[in-house]
């Protein structure tokens, strides 16, 4: 019983541990092999906090959520920002109706996993964005003094993030291990990277168990200990001799006792008994 119960703890924690490996690598497989649809979807947000405008963005792909947010110091330069961000992001055909989002923004909050506070101006910061900086060709929000960015990866929810914030000229990063061509996150969203973990754990404790049990069942179906295959013909007593593990009686009731045909029972009928002679009892010899 020791045994299987290791073996049921281990199998347990190396699916969870499959299980979350495979929710973390699963977006960046997706993006190499380019599986399933690739469709972008912005949608323009205008949110105010602690007397600041804020100008958000949000680029939504298969494998991932990017939010950009700019500091304002009104609402009007934060709308004013988005249509210039819809103009910049938008191809010549959807301009027109990405326009018409930005000019109409809803006003909610950034999704629950921002940090959207690491990036609260100053003072100081907030009287040098009071300066008109936007104009028809800045559109980028890394043009702008206070400046967030984060993204979060995971399918089929969000379970890790990674943060940016820009004031004046110093970008720093957090929650992420940056590469020469990407930024690996390690900050958890929860609960997305419980749910990723078990969906992905789920296969892997089933292929773990599933072996295990068609090996068990094999062995019972030959007259086998379902732990060691020691050969229990003629065993009664339920317990393997080799192992000591518990197993179904199949011992002399099936191997030892012949079934009994019509033919045999006429065989052995007395002599000098007619037809209408009553067969004796089998289990009367």
């Amino acid at each position: 019983m020791r045994a299987r119960r290791r073996f049921r703890v281990g199998s347990l924690i190396a699916a969870l541990a499959l299980g979350l490996l495979m929710g973390y690598s699963w977006p960046y497989l997706t993006d190499t092999l380019s599986l399933g649809p690739s469709t972008t979807l912005h949608t323009y947000k205008l949110h105010e906090a602690e007397g600041v405008w804020w100008s958000i963005l949000e680029t939504e792909t298969r494998s991932d959520v990017a939010v950009q947010a700019g500091a304002h110091d009104t609402e009007e330069a934060a709308r004013q920002a988005l249509e210039s961000l819809a103009r910049y992001f938008s191809s010549p055909i959807a301009s027109q109706s990405a326009a018409q989002a930005a000019a109409s923004p809803i006003r909610a909050s950034p999704p629950g996993w921002c940090r959207i506070a690491l990036a609260s101006p100053t003072d100081e910061e907030l009287w040098r964005i009071k300066q008109p900086r936007l104009s028809s060709t800045s559109s980028l929000y890394h043009e702008y003094d206070v400046y967030y960015r984060g993204v979060a990866y995971g399918w089929p929810m969000r379970s890790w993030a990674y943060h940016v914030v820009k004031r004046g000229q110093t970008w720093t990063s957090f929650g992420a291990l940056d590469t020469t061509n990407r930024s690996w996150p390690f900050s958890p969203v929860f609960p997305g990277v419980i749910i990723n973990t078990l969906l992905f754990a789920l296969p892997w404790y089933a292929l773990f168990f599933g072996i295990g049990a068609a090996r068990r069942w094999n062995r019972c179906r030959r007259g086998l200990c379902p732990r060691c295959a020691y050969d229990l013909a003629g065993n009664t007593t339920g317990v393997c001799p080799e192992c000591g593990a518990s197993s179904p009686q199949r011992g002399a009731g099936e191997s030892e006792t012949p079934s009994v045909t019509l033919e045999d029972l006429r065989d052995t009928s007395p002599a000098g008994a007619g037809e209408d002679a009553e067969p004796p009892d089998p289990g009367n010899p």
